[in-house]
């Protein structure tokens, strides 16, 4: 016997799959507009030699046109190359201080935990400087905790 439709629940996806359609999605969004762009590029002179008889042009004058242009690109060509080395530059710098606050955090906690294990009786006669040194310490956590 089967179950009526109307009373069936409707399958919601979990997030797993719901990531997974989203990317699946994405690629096939990402790979239509590369074929497009990949057709556009290759009947791009077709479409230009169309337009050309159509108007009549000058490709020698175009051309001259077509080079001061490309003088252009370079100029902007190397002021991206700047920004992306500028780039690259403050995102080491940025890596490099976060390892610095790991090292410092990591060396806070360990003096955390030696200042927390001072004792008198585990010092032997030192046990008087431990514990104003122990003291000391607490007090500067307390004035600048992490």
């Amino acid at each position: 016997m089967g179950t009526n439709p109307r009373f069936q629940r409707e399958h919601r996806p979990t997030k797993g799959e719901h990531d997974g359609i989203i990317r699946r999605h994405r690629t096939a969004t990402i790979t239509l507009a590369a074929i497009v762009v990949v057709i556009a590029v290759a009947l791009s002179p077709l479409v230009l030699a169309a337009a050309g008889e159509a108007v009549n042009l000058d490709w020698q004058h175009m051309s001259d046109i077509g080079q001061a242009y490309g003088a252009a690109a370079a100029v902007f060509s190397a002021l991206a190359f700047t920004a992306v080395a500028v780039s690259i530059a403050y995102q080491a710098r940025a890596v490099n201080q976060q390892h610095f606050q790991a090292v410092r955090g990591f060396q806070w906690e360990l003096l955390n935990m030696v200042a927390d294990e001072v004792t008198p009786t585990t010092h032997g006669s030192r046990g008087s400087s431990m514990r104003s040194t122990a003291r000391l310490w607490r007090q500067g956590r307390r004035l600048n905790p992490q």
